[in-house]
Parts: C-alpha cells; structure tokens; sequence
C-alpha cells in the first residue's frame, strides 16, 4: 500500500514520509523490503517490538515526527497476535500484544509538536 501512497503523492508533487511499526519479514516479500528502501521508508520489525527494543524504537519514532508538520495514523489489525485479532485476513501466531502497540500509539499522540 505504501507504494501506492508514494505514487499518488510523487503525482501531486508531493513529500511522501512513511514509518511502518511492526512489519515482520516472514511475512512479506523480499521485494516489499526493497522497495520500501527505494522510497526511504522507516519501519520497525515486530520482533524487535516483541523483544522489547522500545527505547530505540521510541527515539527513531521521535526522530520520524519531528520531521513531518502533520501525523496520520492508522493501525492494520493484522499486525496483532491471532491471540488478539483471530478473525484478520493475514492472521500473525508471532504478532503484536496490543498493549505493547498502545505505547507507540501514546507516544505519537502525546508529542507536543502535533
């Protein structure tokens, strides 16, 4: 999907800024990876969520928003555990807890510069 972003916004003359928060690599193609390294896109791994790397994680966030004068989130369901979220389409056995995901979502929210 965010090929398709970047494509609608390169046609508007447009900046296009992409962070993506629980991307998992068994989950997606070799291809998706390059192109999102393509568009300079930054993305958080789930495992590195899972296992707890939130200080780092926090800070490259931190960084992402300070560069952008407007936030929009959204949060697809299937990145959750199937523990959370059984019925998704692309269900994840090592997805996220959402309590874990409400700290990021805290986090954007609560920074003063948005």
């Amino acid at each position: 999907m965010f090929r398709q972003i970047s494509d609608l916004r390169a046609s508007a003359n447009l900046d296009f800024s992409y962070y993506c928060l629980g991307i998992q690599k068994h989950s997606n193609t070799l291809q998706l990876f390059k192109t999102a390294e393509d568009l300079n896109i930054v993305y958080a791994l789930a495992k590195n969520i899972i296992h707890g790397d939130d200080w780092s994680i926090l800070e490259s966030l931190d960084a992402f928003i300070g560069k952008n004068e407007h936030i929009y989130i959204t949060v697809c369901a299937d990145v959750f555990s199937t523990a959370y979220a059984p019925g998704v389409n692309a269900t994840q056995n090592l997805g996220l807890d959402p309590e874990k995901v409400i700290i990021y979502i805290l986090s954007i929210s609560s920074d003063p510069g948005n």
